[in-house]
């Protein structure tokens, strides 16, 4: 996800990244809701809500990057100061 929104950010393609971020969400989500099932079946229910806050968080981030992707098109971080100045200013 990160790779993805520095590339696009700077105009780069992102093709190449944004294909196996989607895969490593997809995948791990659907693998999780399998054992969800399994859990329930067992009784596990600590593992459950644990999954179930795991699938929250990440459904939080994907609809986050979707709502961001079309805004950041070309807008660049702040950047950050030089290590000197950081360090002359704290050692006084």
């Amino acid at each position: 996800l990160v790779i993805s929104f520095y590339l696009r950010r700077r105009g780069l393609p992102t093709l190449v990244a944004t294909l196996p971020m989607i895969l490593m969400l997809v995948m791990p989500a659907w693998a999780l809701c399998i054992n969800i099932g399994r859990w329930l079946d067992g009784g596990s229910l600590a593992l459950v809500a644990v999954a179930v806050v795991m699938l929250a968080v990440e459904a939080w981030m994907a609809v986050e990057g979707l709502l961001l992707w079309g805004r950041v098109q070309g807008v660049l971080e702040d950047p950050l100061p030089p290590l000197g100045a950081a360090y002359s200013e704290t050692s006084r």
